[in-house]
């Protein structure tokens, strides 16, 4: 039997359907299917019942496929130690990070990091979704706020810091003053964030001023608040590696520029996560050094 067979076995189970690892490996169902029946056919045994509605696995195939995560793990490993011998790192280095995040930071800083390693083959896997590490085969993410998931390793990046600001257009017709103004402004927001109705403003005694803020326009990710903030939509409050450029511009402008601004539940601190192994791969380690220098806290 081959490694790869034993993979797309586990992938199936995972994943619940040939056709969903189809999707994943870019193969076609029939190609996945046959490989799982090679493999019932070498062990002499079903692993799989299959239905038109789903697939099950068989008593055999639980205990199978109990056992089979962690020898991959294992052998996967086994593979990584040996290739990390090498003076260049190869293989495949698979990254996943938050849409906002990589558009503005850290796309511009792949460069040279291929350029320092030109071996390794690099996949970036762009997406505001949590995905799951171990199942997507994923060797880094980046995330941002609590980190929930015990099989995980997250180390800190960088404090996430928040801007209030707005277009100067919009500005032109409303005056904000102090933090209690956004009660009675125009604001944008975010429809999946957790109480983001309530913003916290720190002053220069660290005197906490809450305020629920009037939400006029809810959007469901950041780019998104930020383009309409430009339009002069309303007061959004960003993080500040999205919105520096338009800072610097004029597009936007901060509000209440001598307070600290945040969301008053917000965790903000930006994480960089990885599974959980006896062994860090060499690859792994060497992209965690590079977006932590490049990134990190001064």
């Amino acid at each position: 039997m081959q490694i790869e067979q034993l993979e797309i076995f586990v992938e199936v189970v995972q994943l619940g359907s040939f056709a969903a690892v189809a999707e994943r490996r870019q193969l076609n169902a029939t190609s996945v299917s046959r490989s799982v029946q090679m493999l019932e056919k070498t062990l002499g045994l079903p692993l799989l019942q299959r239905s038109t509605r789903k697939l099950a696995l068989t008593e055999a195939g639980a205990l199978y496929f109990a056992q089979l995560p962690a020898i991959l793990q294992q052998l996967a490993s086994a593979r990584q130690r040996a290739l990390d011998i090498k003076q260049q790192l190869q293989g495949t280095l698979r990254v996943t990070v938050p849409i906002g995040l990589a558009d503005a930071q850290l796309v511009a800083l792949i460069p040279e990091f291929r350029q320092q390693h030109p071996q390794l083959a690099l996949e970036l896997l762009i997406t505001d979704e949590c995905l799951d590490l171990e199942q997507q085969k994923i060797d880094l993410g980046i995330r941002i706020g609590r980190i929930e998931q015990n099989n995980w390793v997250a180390k800190p990046l960088k404090r996430l810091r928040f801007i209030a600001c707005a277009s100067p257009k919009f500005l032109q017709n409303h005056r904000i003053h102090q933090p209690q103004d956004l009660s009675r402004t125009p604001c944008l927001n975010f429809i999946p964030k957790k109480d983001a109705w309530r913003w916290c403003f720190v002053d220069a005694k660290q005197i906490r001023h809450e305020v629920g803020v009037q939400q006029t326009l809810l959007v469901t990710n950041e780019r998104a608040a930020k383009q309409l903030c430009i339009a002069g939509e309303g007061v959004a409050l960003l993080p500040d590696w999205l919105v520096t450029e338009a800072l610097q511009t004029g597009d936007l402008q901060m509000i209440l520029p001598d307070y600290q601004a945040g969301y008053l539940q917000a965790d903000e601190q930006i994480w960089c996560i990885y599974p959980n192994r006896d062994y860090v791969p060499a690859k792994t380690r060497a992209f965690l050094n590079f977006i932590t220098e490049k990134m990190g806290e001064r």
